[in-house]
Formats: C-alpha cells, structure tokens, sequence
C-alpha cells in the first residue's frame, strides 16, 4: 500500500477499511526490470485528528530507473469516519457441549459488554445482537469456571471488552 499514517480525533474512528483507488497500476519496462518489480507505494502521508470521511490524493514513489514507468502516478486514499460513543449493555451468556444428565446454572448468567460505536448507530444496537458462549468441555474442571466467548457481535462496533473474564458453573444432580 504505502506509507500512510492516519491518527483520529478523541472521540473518532474509521468506519470499515480504507480504500484506494485504482487499486492496481500499470508498469511499463522490460522484462528484466519487471520481474524485481513487486510492490509500489506512495510518498509518506500523514493525517492528523481526522473527524471527517476523507478523499485525499497522494503520489506513488516514482522507480529509481527511468526505463520504468508507472500510470497512473496518484492514486485516492479514502476512509469513512465517525463519531463513536461507548456504550455498556447486559448481555446473556450460552453454555454449549454440557452433559444431558444434571442441571447447571451459570453465575453471572448474564455479563457487561463495553464497546464503541458509531454515534449514528448508537440505538441500534442490542443485547440480542450479541452471542455469548462457555464452552462446557473446556471449563477449568479443578475450580469448576468457564472463560466466555464473544461468537457474534455487530460489524461497525470496536474496543469490546466483557466486564467479567470468567463465569462460575453450578451443577445440580
């Protein structure tokens, strides 16, 4: 890609991957050349405390030997922006793989999940948009826990931690 260097402002982060387009270019030389050939990049850019959706034009480092040409010479770096926010909601943990004999009861049965997101996403976002997991046949067996696991969770959401980093497993037989 290139030597791009991209610092957000508190409070904001980048939406999705980068883009840059084209995505290819073309090299012209002969085949000698071409064949040490297996990258090119652009010239340094650096952004500061982006807040906005950017479009920014840059260079791409021209080759050392002038029998080798590269077309176009700039290519668009572009990144969705936005406000992000923290927001805790409870949400309810699953066991899977327990024996069919006996009964169990997961303590908390439900943990805190933190994470950023979108602003303009905020109020969409439930506790029914996250999967939870304790896998029963990888429990601690001496001090009878489980570690959860975040399976499923939404795609623009970042930073998220679980308030509880182990749950304790009752068994009623």
């Amino acid at each position: 890609m290139g030597q791009v260097s991209i610092s957000y402002n508190i409070g904001f982060d980048a939406l999705g991957a980068k883009q840059i387009k084209p995505d290819s270019v073309t090299i012209t030389g002969s085949k000698k050349m071409l064949d040490t050939i297996f990258s090119v990049t652009t010239l340094p850019l650096d952004l500061l405390d982006v807040s906005a959706s950017f479009a920014q034009d840059i260079s791409l480092q021209s080759w050392p030997n002038a029998a080798v040409t590269i077309s176009p010479k700039k290519v668009t770096i572009s990144q969705e922006v936005s406000e992000f926010s923290q927001k805790i909601i409870m949400v309810p943990v699953s066991m899977i793989n327990q024996p069919s004999q006996g009964n169990f009861k997961l303590l908390p049965a439900s943990i805190r999940v933190a994470f950023n997101v979108p602003v303009a996403k905020f109020n969409e976002i439930f506790p029914e948009d996250f999967t939870i997991i304790c896998d029963y046949s990888t429990r601690d067996v001496e001090d009878n826990f489980m570690i959860p696991v975040i399976q499923q969770m939404p795609n623009d959401i970042t930073g998220v931690e679980t308030e509880t980093k182990k749950i304790d497993l009752l068994i009623f037989k």
